[in-house]
C-alpha cells in the first residue's frame, strides 16, 4: 500500500519522551504514508500529553484510543503492558467522546467459555462468573446468542467505540454482524455489571 489510515503505536513505554515521536509522525503524514494516529494500550494521560505537544508544534495529534474494554473484568493484565480500560478512562472517553477501538473487547474467551489457564488467570473469578451467567440470561430474554450481548454491551457505551473480536468460524462472524447494530440501555448495561 502506498498510505495506512491509521497507524496506532502499541505498548507505551511511559519513560520515553514523546517529542521526538510526535514530530516523527508528523513526518509521516507530511510524506503522505500515514493519515492518522492512536494508541495502543497507551494511558490517557499520555495520549493527553502527546495532544498537547501536537497542538504546541501543530502536529497530529491521537485520534484514537485502543485499550482492553469489555463485560469481563481482568483479574490481572493478559500480557505484560496491557492496559485496560476503568471507570476513569471510560468517564474521560464519554466527556471528550474521543474514540475507542476495543481489543478482547468479548473477554478472550471467557464469555464463550472457552477454558484454558491463561483465560482462567485473567478472567476468571466470582463477578466474571456472575456476569456471564446474566447475560446468558438476557440473551435468552432477547432471542441473541450470549456473545451478541456482550458485544452489545461494548458497542452500547455512550462514545464512539468500536470492538474487535475474535470469531472462529464464519457463524461466529455471522452472528457478531448482525448484532453490531444492537445496543443496551443503560439500565440494561447496569444489571449485567452489577445485577441491579
Amino acid at each position: 500500500v502506498d498510505k495506512v489510515d491509521f497507524l496506532t503505536f502499541h505498548r507505551d513505554n511511559p519513560f520515553v519522551p514523546l517529542e521526538p515521536m510526535v514530530r516523527k509522525a508528523g513526518e509521516l503524514v507530511e510524506r503522505g504514508w500515514v493519515d492518522h494516529f492512536g494508541g495502543s494500550n497507551w494511558s490517557i494521560a499520555r495520549i493527553e500529553k502527546w495532544n498537547s505537544i501536537a497542538e504546541a508544534e501543530g502536529l497530529p495529534k491521537m485520534v484514537l484510543n485502543n485499550p482492553n474494554l469489555s463485560l469481563a473484568t481482568v483479574n490481572e493484565a493478559m500480557w505484560s503492558g496491557a492496559y485496560t480500560a476503568g471507570l476513569e478512562d471510560i468517564a474521560w472517553h464519554e466527556r471528550t467522546q474521543f474514540p475507542l477501538f476495543s481489543w478482547s473487547s468479548l473477554g478472550g474467551g471467557w464469555f464463550a467459555r472457552v477454558e484454558t489457564a491463561e483465560i482462567d488467570r485473567v478472567y476468571k473469578n466470582p463477578e466474571n462468573i456472575a456476569r456471564r451467567d446474566r447475560m446468558e440470561s438476557m440473551a435468552a430474554e432477547k432471542g441473541m446468542r450470549p456473545l451478541q450481548v456482550a458485544l452489545a454491551y461494548v458497542l452500547s457505551f455512550p462514545f464512539p467505540v468500536w470492538a474487535l473480536v475474535g470469531p472462529r468460524s464464519v457463524e461466529q462472524m455471522t452472528e457478531l454482524a448482525e448484532a453490531s447494530t444492537v445496543r443496551l440501555t443503560p439500565e440494561e448495561m447496569r444489571w449485567l455489571e452489577r445485577g441491579d
